[in-house]
């Protein structure tokens, strides 16, 4: 079994954040944070926001699974990153509103179309 608090620290270095931005991602204090990644208490009642947030599984989180398990990504999430390329160029924050719109008329569409074949 891992270590909770190195698997911590090598998944947030992994996805280039800071502590910081971890912590405020999850809603808690950075100290709060930082004794997850110290091995001073355990993200107990935090478990199931870190896996969603890495995109793992809790169990790899535990140290119980030797291999991230390869989720589906949250295209909603990668929208919001700070910084996404598409096809080498940067996106910006207008354009990112501009697909998520799009995708969002799309599946609401597919929806409905599928609702009707029912």
């Amino acid at each position: 079994m891992g270590d909770i608090a190195v698997i911590l620290k090598s998944l947030r270095k992994e996805n280039n954040l800071t502590q910081s931005e971890v912590a405020e991602k999850l809603y808690i204090d950075r100290s709060t944070y930082v004794k997850w990644e110290k091995g001073v208490s355990k993200p107990t009642r935090k478990l199931q926001e870190l896996a969603n947030l890495y995109n793992v599984t809790i169990d790899y989180l535990l140290g119980y699974e030797p291999q991230k398990e390869e989720l589906p990504k949250d295209l909603k999430k990668i929208l919001r990153e700070k910084k996404v390329l598409f096809d080498g160029e940067i996106v910006t924050e207008k354009d990112k509103k501009i697909i998520e719109q799009f995708f969002i008329a799309l599946y609401d569409k597919t929806i409905k179309d599928l609702k009707k074949k029912i």
